[in-house]
């Protein structure tokens, strides 16, 4: 047998079971559908392991928290906002996020930055302040993704993001559709 066609046949099974073990990999990560809920308890931070890291806390000492976690980030150029006051993660994040957003270009299918940073509590609860509260989620488009409303929020936009490891609203027990959460890294 000649040396080369025997090179190329180890080479070709290798290749093959390299093939074979992306497919496996493939089918171990699904992408979650939005009645999934088996995906988000596996791969989501609870609220606690999310927020320790943020300390001390926005209520109790604001000015040390900002200094300490807050930032501006300024939006790429075609989006109908200029800058997001957020958490540093978050920054980190959006930018891998609207990357991908001008990528495909959904940028049209921000309307409006309808908020991120704001001290308060998660609605319903007298002790657990939303994530809001840590500059770790985000609202778009509120006008027409209202709370309780199946909204309008482009599917590729919302994959763009749960791809990178957030949580989107429209996917709630109590459907918010213009928010997003920091679940995990990006």
């Amino acid at each position: 047998m000649n040396y080369n066609k025997y090179i190329d046949k180890i080479m070709m099974a290798f290749l093959r079971r390299e093939e074979e073990k992306e497919v496996k990999e493939a089918k171990r990560y699904k992408v979650p559908e939005p009645d999934d809920t088996d995906f988000f308890p596996t791969v989501t931070k609870s609220w606690e392991e999310l927020v320790n890291k943020y300390q001390p806390s926005p209520w109790i000492d604001g000015i040390g928290f900002e200094h300490d976690f807050m930032t501006l980030f300024n939006a790429p150029q075609g989006f109908p906002f200029k800058r997001i006051y957020c958490n540093t993660d978050v920054a980190s994040d959006l930018d891998f996020i609207f990357e991908d957003v001008l990528r495909l270009g959904l940028e049209k299918e921000f309307k409006t930055f309808d908020g991120c940073f704001n001290i308060r509590k998660i609605r319903g609860s007298k002790t657990k302040y939303s994530l809001h509260a840590y500059g770790l989620a985000v609202d778009f488009n509120a006008a027409t993704n209202r709370m309780g409303t199946a909204g309008d929020m482009h599917p590729d936009v919302v994959d763009i993001f749960t791809a990178c490891g957030w949580r989107w609203g429209g996917y709630f027990k109590r459907r918010d559709p213009m928010h997003f959460q920091r679940a995990w890294n990006c």
